[in-house]
């Protein structure tokens, strides 16, 4: 299955004392209380937060960056993340952007390709992270993996033994 397939890539690139980001294998933007948009297999849709009653799920609070949390800017950036992902709302999963983060892990390579149109579910997430001025760097927004976003935010797999010791590979502290 495709979820089996993003831990396992997860894996490659996060080992050692980061392993306790290789968990998580979904992300996806909450709209409001009883809404996500996320990327599925069919494709980018909204789905009622209701279908994860029964699945333990993480949510997270991402402040703009730049800007007092409570402000009218980060409002508007907010209502920005948020277009983004509605605009994206029947845009085909990204299998070939996959494809490329296989390869790019399995090599260490900085190849990249992918198809405009096409999206995966941490990539949708990152995306719209950037409209609140979340910065990606070395990475393309496109093809962060969950785990990617567990290490920026520090959600750790509880389960693991070890510690995370080390810096997150991707910056999303500072502006774009």
């Amino acid at each position: 299955s495709i979820s089996k397939l993003i831990r396992f890539g997860e894996r490659l690139r996060y080992k050692g004392a980061e392993a306790v980001y290789a968990d998580y294998n979904h992300a996806a933007i909450l709209i409001d209380r009883f809404h996500v948009i996320e990327a599925l297999a069919d494709g980018v849709t909204i789905s009622p937060l209701s279908k994860y009653a029964d699945i333990e799920y993480i949510v997270i609070t991402a402040d703009p960056i730049g800007t007092s949390p409570d402000s009218d800017a980060a409002f508007v950036l907010r209502s920005n993340a948020v277009d983004f992902a509605h605009n994206c709302v029947g845009e085909k999963y990204g299998l070939l952007t996959d494809l490329c983060i296989a390869v790019g892990l399995v090599t260490g390579g900085g190849l990249s390709f992918g198809f405009n149109g096409q999206v995966i579910c941490s990539g949708l997430v990152a995306c719209a992270l950037e409209r609140m001025g979340y910065n990606f760097n070395p990475r393309n927004p496109s093809e962060i993996m969950p785990a990617d976003l567990a290490c920026c935010f520090e959600i750790r797999n509880e389960l693991a033994i070890e510690e995370a010791k080390s810096h997150c590979p991707v910056n999303l502290g500072e502006p774009a």
